[in-house]
């Protein structure tokens, strides 16, 4: 049910496609708020998510709605992986501040991602992908939601062969 909701409200921002909201939010509660909000699904996957949070709490000017959105998204694509590892694993999520730019870094190694896997990340045609359908329409959110707030989400394979995500 939760995946499904998130799923919807990423296709909900896709389609309506308006402005940021803009007001003041703190990213270390969004993540924390995040983390908390997949409880069950951590258990029921056999995931854990450990913080490495920036010891000043970052405060953006963003569109709270859509930064938790977002964030949400990207721990959802990763837990899915996870999952799809068949084994259980660990996300790990770092945040820092550098020259005045805000970065979320979330990452696993559990499921590890062929090289055409991983260039097929954002395709919203691949059907068979771990994680299904919804993990396309959220990762395709969240790079909306970070672009119409001057950033982008970069993607990229970890040493292992995992996948990190990156919001700026």
């Amino acid at each position: 049910v939760q995946r499904s909701m998130r799923a919807f409200q990423a296709l909900r921002v896709l389609l309506e496609d308006s402005p940021p909201e803009l007001g003041h939010v703190s990213l270390n509660s969004v993540i924390e708020q995040t983390v908390k909000s997949f409880d069950e699904e951590l258990r029921v996957t056999e995931s854990r998510i450990s913080l490495e949070l920036n010891d000043a709490p970052i405060r953006l000017n963003a569109d709270p709605r859509m930064l938790l959105i977002a964030v949400q998204a990207c721990v959802g694509t990763l837990v899915s992986l996870v999952e799809a590892s068949g084994q259980g694993g660990a996300i790990h999520i770092a945040t820092r501040m550098t020259e005045g730019t805000a970065h979320c870094e979330l990452r696993q190694d559990a499921y590890r991602m062929s090289a055409d896997q991983f260039a097929r990340l954002s395709d919203l045609e691949w059907s068979d992908r771990p994680g299904g359908t919804p993990a396309g329409i959220a990762l395709a959110a969240a790079a909306r939601i970070s672009q119409a707030h001057g950033g982008l989400l970069d993607a990229r394979r970890t040493e292992a062969g995992g996948c990190a995500l990156s919001l700026a």
